[in-house]
């Protein structure tokens, strides 16, 4: 009797975990079914979105507003760590985002000679071209974001419109500027901590760049888009555009390593070389965003549909 009885719970327990297991089995086809679409949806914008086009506009911008930018990064690094160590720093934390030619061309920048005193409104001047400049970058940034998302052509907005508009570019500017100082902050600490020649020092220092640029990416999908995000919608299309950058930037290094682009452009090699790192950077970070968006409508269509 107690033989049959536990061999008929043997049997239930199996027939349990058949259907657990069934359950898991259907679970896991539903989740690739949907990242597929999502995947497949994400081309689709690539292609109706024309992103090499709005790469092109983003990198015009971008090298444009790149001197003044570095100058603002430097001037707020030194205030970190002293401005002889905060030259080498910007040079080191930029180089992750623009790769060897584009640091090649901030250290040039960096290297121009720079008067020993200047009047207060000399900075000051200095420091409203640097803000205007990388204002308009977030601009171009935001209207890239807003042809991603397939958003209509916004009405031009009146005098109270276009300052609140450049001051949020603005805030994003400082908001830059405060991560990127933390960024040269913490890797300065992690030199000190972890010796050079060990291996963890570089590990540390990609970790960091990886965290900052996630954040960085995470603030910009909060704010930007035309489309108000949720924190996991923004935190997931930021960690898979910070990957794509990062294994963009990793090819294009390759490539600009074996091809010598720079040097077939005589001086103007390492320009010609950050604008073709900056014009693919670009590239990743709107496949970012277009994976973002499908991402986000398909799981608000899932949400309606439970």
């Amino acid at each position: 009797m107690a033989t049959g009885t536990a061999a008929r719970l043997t049997g239930a327990q199996k027939t349990q975990a058949n259907s657990g297991l069934k359950r898991d089995t259907v679970a896991v086809k539903q989740r690739l079914a949907i990242i597929a679409r999502v995947l497949r949806r994400t081309v689709v914008y690539v292609r109706e979105c024309e992103v090499r086009r709005i790469a092109a506009a983003l990198a015009y911008f971008t090298l444009f507003s790149l001197a003044p930018m570095v100058f603002v990064a430097l001037a707020v690094a030194s205030l970190v760590v002293g401005h002889n160590q905060a030259q080498s720093d910007v040079v080191g934390a930029v180089r992750p985002f623009l790769g060897d030619a584009g640091a090649t061309t901030v250290a040039a920048l960096l290297r121009y000679p720079q008067p020993k005193a200047a009047s207060a409104i000399g900075v000051a001047l200095g420091v409203l071209i640097a803000l205007v400049g990388a204002a308009g970058l977030f601009d171009q940034l935001r209207d890239s974001m807003d042809a991603m998302w397939g958003s209509p052509e916004k009405p031009k907005r009146g005098f109270v419109g276009f300052l609140m508009d450049n001051v949020l570019a603005i805030s994003m500017v400082m908001a830059t500027m405060i991560v990127f100082a933390g960024s040269i902050f913490f890797q300065a600490r992690i030199e000190i901590v972890t010796p050079v020649q060990s291996g963890w020092a570089h590990i540390l220092s990609l970790l960091v760049t990886f965290c900052m640029m996630w954040l960085l990416l995470a603030a910009l999908y909060t704010y930007l888009p035309p489309v108000n995000l949720v924190l996991k919608e923004a935190l997931i299309g930021a960690a898979v555009t910070s990957i794509l950058l990062s294994m963009g930037q990793f090819l294009m290094g390759l490539y600009l390593g074996k091809a010598s682009l720079g040097g077939s452009f005589g001086a103007a090699g390492p320009v010609v070389a950050t604008l073709v790192w900056v014009y693919y950077t670009a590239l990743m970070l709107l496949v970012g965003v277009a994976f973002t968006r499908a991402y986000t409508e398909i799981r608000r269509h899932q949400n309606l549909k439970s």
